[in-house]
């Protein structure tokens, strides 16, 4: 930090970048110097990993748009910034140790420290890492363009992209996410399920599964809708159930069994960013209170293999807590406690209309209701 105040960063290079941001509750500006595990020159961009996992409480300023300068060499700069997807991020972490200039004993060392699990320098391991450590690539901001003189008004698009600035980003790893619903599992009947009844079953009937069709829900839960939706789609037809948590499978597997549907449902424990299952293989795609739980970024990559299953004309109905206009002070507060605690409140209203146009699927029908006083839509929109 010294050694950039007195202007000498340039003696660094481009190992190592200054910080500037600003602390979301105390507003005072805060130095963090971090070390680059990755510069392109051509992009002028600079990779960092936040050692302290989702933790991490540059991270945390930095994704509320609270980056203010990047000193790096000779340059300062406004930063723009993006998270690293997770095949990036492991791509990364291999090439730094290999060509990082420290020995890799000594990298997987430190990174085991920080992991608190021993690293060994796998394909594995670096994905677990990659979960583990959000990785941020900074670069200079692009300039702002004017204005035009006769804006056009906002659709249904733009108006999600105006209010992703109001969507709080997920802190928590897929790894936190999983074992969070796996302790959950055995109380998610009693605890929430009872709640969500109803807005889910408005899915269902908006969903309007038929005989002898093969339908995929994603974040089945703890099974009620897979037994409903079997029972729609008939001995003829297929049911397939994808849920992060193992816990939650074995108990909408034992739901299944009960109800003598289970010969008919396909359950897979996976995440939905890759969905294992082939193209144009699905009528019908349906999804409560999952979209919401996935990271800004992921969002777009969920729906694109959603898209990707799904045959033409395929169907896919999502239910979400929603951005809506004016906010509500329930929202407010909802929000406010997302932040705090994201691990017991983890969904966060999405602008859910807007991201599945955004994703290229032609909008049908929308029903907008409330859960605790939060606005909830459930869309039902077609891929051509």
């Amino acid at each position: 930090m010294y050694v950039y105040r007195a202007r000498l960063g340039f003696l660094l290079g481009h190992r190592f970048l200054l910080l500037v941001h600003e602390g979301r509750r105390t507003h005072r500006l805060r130095m963090t110097p971090l070390e680059v595990i990755r510069y392109d020159r051509s992009k002028r961009e600079a990779v960092v990993v936040a050692g302290w996992g989702h933790r991490t409480n540059w991270l945390h300023n930095v994704e509320a748009g609270l980056a203010r300068e990047i000193w790096i060499g000779r340059e300062r700069y406004v930063p723009s910034w993006r998270r690293l997807d997770p095949e990036e991020a492991a791509a990364a972490i291999e090439r730094y140790e290999r060509h990082g200039g420290v020995p890799g004993p000594i990298v997987r060392a430190v990174l085991s420290w920080l992991l608190g699990w021993r690293y060994d320098g796998s394909p594995e391991a670096r994905w677990r890492l990659a979960e583990q450590l959000p990785m941020v690539a900074f670069r200079p901001a692009e300039p702002r363009a004017a204005p035009a003189a006769e804006p056009e008004r906002p659709d249904a698009t733009s108006a999600a992209s105006l209010h992703w600035a109001r969507v709080g980003r997920v802190r928590r790893s897929h790894e936190q996410a999983r074992a969070t619903y796996d302790r959950l599992s055995r109380w998610y009947d009693i605890v929430v399920e009872p709640f969500e009844r109803r807005v889910r079953r408005r899915a269902l009937r908006m969903a309007a599964a038929a005989t002898g069709e093969t339908v995929l829900e994603i974040g089945f839960g703890t099974g009620h809708e897979l037994v409903e939706l079997a029972r729609l789609v008939g001995p003829e037809g297929r049911v397939l159930g994808l849920d992060i948590s193992p816990g939650m499978r074995r108990v909408a597997e034992a739901k299944l069994r009960g109800a003598k549907v289970l010969d008919r449902v396909e359950l897979a424990t996976a995440n939905a960013l890759a969905l294992p299952y082939p193209d144009a293989s699905v009528d019908l795609v349906v999804m409560s209170f999952t979209l919401e739980l996935f990271d800004s970024p992921e969002i777009p990559r969920v729906l694109s293999e959603c898209r990707r299953v799904l045959r033409s004309g395929g169907r896919i109905v999502v239910t979400s807590l929603a951005v809506q206009e004016p906010e509500r002070l329930m929202v407010r507060l909802y929000r406010r406690a997302h932040e705090r605690f994201p691990s017991l409140f983890d969904c966060r209203p999405i602008p859910v209309e807007g991201v599945l146009r955004e994703a290229g699927f032609e909008v049908r029908d929308v029903a907008v209701g409330s859960l605790w006083g939060l606005p909830v839509a459930t869309v039902l929109a077609v891929r051509d």
